[in-house]
């Protein structure tokens, strides 16, 4: 194929022998041969007269058109403002981003829940499904007596153990489960 494209590029298109079976690099040469290496040099060295580009967009007026219009615009618009220094583009991202951020979360945020519409009970579900999921009752169990340095480290040990293999034990179920119903 690229054989074919450096027959097309060095001779006039009429002249060059193309299989049928390039007809791919048939279209990419017509394609070419009708357009100047680059569009926006002039016809000839010297002249002030710019070659126009057939896509230009009175002729095309596409969406893909017109998004090129809106690109070409807003790179002349930030071509034509100065540079700005680096603490002067700093002050313009925090204005725009800093207005748009959530407000932080407060000391409560993970363990409060809102009441909607006067439904007190639901409230209290979510808030009761929270503290079973931050396991906040075996925590404040733990702390009533004290716990050896030791002690501590080698039961945190043995708890993140039985999670991980209780994860990997889930996994595996979920592989049996899907190759019986492929039917295997």
């Amino acid at each position: 194929m690229f054989a074919a494209f450096a027959r097309c590029s060095s001779t006039p298109l009429r002249q060059a022998r193309l299989p049928s079976s390039t007809n791919i690099v048939a279209r990419i040469c017509r394609s070419l041969s009708s357009q100047p290496a680059n569009p926006f040099l002039p016809n000839v060295a010297g002249s002030s007269v710019s070659i126009k580009p057939k896509w230009t967009v009175e002729e095309n007026t596409g969406p893909i058109s017109q998004a090129w219009v809106v690109m070409q615009g807003s790179a002349a618009r930030q071509h034509d403002q100065p540079e700005k220094s680096p603490e002067e583009i700093w002050q313009d991202r925090e204005t725009r981003t800093v207005a748009n951020l959530p407000k932080p979360h407060g000391s409560k945020e993970g363990r409060s829940t809102y009441v909607f519409n006067g439904d007190v009970a639901s409230a209290f579900g979510r808030l009761a499904r929270i503290v079973k999921n931050n396991r906040m009752f075996l925590e404040l169990r733990q702390y009533e007596r004290h716990e050896r340095r030791g002690a501590k480290r080698s039961r945190l040990k043995s708890e993140r153990w039985r999670r991980r293999f209780a994860h990997e034990v889930r996994m595996k179920v979920k592989l049996v489960n899907a190759i019986r119903a492929r039917g295997a």
